[in-house]
């Protein structure tokens, strides 16, 4: 029997300037009891419209104040303090390691999810995986539940408020998306839902792609003003819809398979995710310039579009650095993490060494001075 094609979507996705105010319009009539799970940065944000608004639909919402990691302590917390409630929906708001508690906790509860994201840095609010992680911040394993969020609820003016290095490092990640699904297309690997890839995963992630692309420098200077423009919705919602759709029903492949790479290096601690796989993404298309002659236009303008809106396209950039003997050594040591057994990186269709993948992170390195 063959593999069917699967596509993954979240239950509803709502986004617009000053949303929250309205949040309970958004809720299903069944969700009573609720409990709201952020840091107290992001309750300052979210709380008194989401307590407003629920109030006024006369439903309960109880607050859990998040402690920073997505802990298997955070959780039983979460857990408990919903039993005791006897909520019926759990909210999480903030980044993401708030949002991964809150869905480990709706996943073992059996409850519904609601995600409120006040950053677009990453498309990890659509996902249906979430990572649990140590007190020391060290992941410990992640979780495939099956299940993307009920329903996510993106306030643009909270978002466009938010330090705007976030937005543009959400661009990063989002502009791998379509290579990479494209890439695990051409293998015919299975997506994270245990499918092929669909055509319309494809075209989500392509058009992920374009509207970055397009709109990435103008949202970029929108935001330095925190105004919302038309540019910042479309970035935003290709940040977390677009690229959280494409890459959980497209597959991921050597750009992120090499950000795990780069994590093991205490030099890009400071480097955000979405930065690290903007790099990557460089690296992937200088191996498919190598194995089946991807045109160098589009390498030239992604590294165009990077240095207009600050991404870094460069090792140094990502915080490598050292002489020569010392930047290969750290080379080695991505490449090998990034080419351990199961790793994203061999998604992509066609033979994987280390050797190669040492190359071509040089010489995106190399291309990549050219753009500073």
């Amino acid at each position: 029997m063959s593999v069917a094609a699967i596509s993954s979507f979240p239950g509803k996705y709502i986004q617009g300037a000053g949303i929250l105010d309205s949040f309970a319009d958004f809720l299903d009539q069944r969700y009573a009891k609720l409990i709201l799970l952020a840091d107290p940065v992001v309750l300052g944000l979210v709380k008194d419209k989401v307590v407003k608004s629920v109030a006024k639909s006369k439903r309960e919402c109880e607050i859990c104040e998040f402690g920073g990691e997505s802990s298997e302590a955070a959780i039983n917390k979460l857990k408990e303090a919903a039993l005791t409630l006897k909520a019926d929906c759990i909210i999480g708001a903030g980044g993401g390691k708030a949002i991964d508690t809150a869905r480990a906790a709706a996943f073992y509860l059996g409850l519904p999810v609601v995600v409120i994201p006040t950053i677009a840095a990453t498309d990890a609010p659509v996902s249906s995986l979430f990572g649990v992680y140590s007190e020391e911040h060290k992941h410990l394993y992640t979780i495939r539940s099956g299940r993307n969020p009920n329903l996510i609820i993106v306030d643009t003016d909270i978002v466009v408020n938010a330090p705007v290095r976030f937005l543009v490092a959400g661009m990063g990640d989002a502009l791998s998306t379509k290579f990479e699904a494209e890439a695990a297309f051409q293998s015919q690997v299975l997506n994270m839902h245990g499918g092929r890839c669909t055509a319309t995963a494809l075209a989500i992630a392509d058009l992920a792609y374009k509207i970055v692309i397009e709109h990435g420098e103008a949202a970029k200077k929108a935001a330095l003003k925190g105004t919302v423009t038309q540019d910042v919705e479309r970035v935003i919602e290709a940040n977390i819809l677009l690229s959280g759709v494409g890459f959980e029903s497209g597959g991921l492949a050597a750009a992120h398979g090499l950000h795990s790479g780069l994590t093991v290096l205490p030099d890009t601690a400071k480097t955000l995710h979405g930065e690290k796989v903007a790099f990557t993404t460089l690296v992937q298309l200088q191996m498919e310039e190598t194995y089946y002659n991807r045109s160098d236009a589009v390498f030239t303008q992604l590294a165009s579009f990077y240095r207009k809106v600050g991404l870094p396209r460069t090792l140094q950039q990502l915080g490598i650095e050292g002489s020569k003997s010392e930047v290969l050594l750290k080379v080695k040591q991505v490449a090998d993490k990034a080419c351990q057994k199961g790793g994203y990186i061999f998604n992509m269709p066609f033979p994987i060494t280390e050797d190669l993948v040492c190359e071509a992170i040089l010489a995106a390195d190399r291309r990549g001075v050219s753009y500073v």
